[in-house]
């Protein structure tokens, strides 16, 4: 699955999964996001720029899904978490994603002139829908402000 970004523009997915994140900026970084999939609102939330953390979530899912941060969500008893190489302006090599702390995809970014392309790309198979979702909304909010939109 494939993220692009484009500076002042929206998050949208290339894969199986065709997903828009819409992003308005505030002060200090503070952003609200709202995603939609299919052209309908899935999740919104607020992300704090000064701590990461997420809040004023609407989950429009039909399963529990709760973001915590920027890197981490939790859905039931299985945790997401995003790694960040601290390095990525200097290497393809942007992170991980870890489900219940195994490495299940690696996510590789790309610098673009006016943005950015994230590609996700599964270490062991293909991942089933939910969890594509899952992940997807989490590396959402993780590169919400990546492209360099935040004022």
């Amino acid at each position: 699955m494939i993220f692009k970004s484009r500076i002042f523009e929206e998050i949208v997915t290339d894969g199986p999964l065709m997903l828009k994140a819409e992003r308005k900026f505030g002060w200090f970084g503070n952003c609200d996001v709202k995603i939609y999939l299919a052209e309908t609102q899935t999740m919104s939330f607020h992300i704090n720029g000064t701590t990461d953390k997420v809040s004023k979530v609407v989950n429009g899912l039909d399963y529990p899904y709760e973001l915590v941060s920027r890197n981490k969500a939790v859905s039931g008893d299985d945790q997401y978490f995003i790694t960040n190489n601290r390095n990525y302006l200097f290497s393809e090599n942007y992170g991980e994603l870890l489900i219940n702390g195994q490495p299940k995809a690696k996510l590789l970014l790309k610098q673009k002139l006016f943005g950015i392309e994230l590609t996700m790309l599964p270490l062991h198979g293909e991942l089933d829908q939910d969890v594509k979702l899952k992940s997807a909304i989490l590396i959402m909010a993780n590169i919400a402000d990546l492209d360099g939109s935040s004022p």
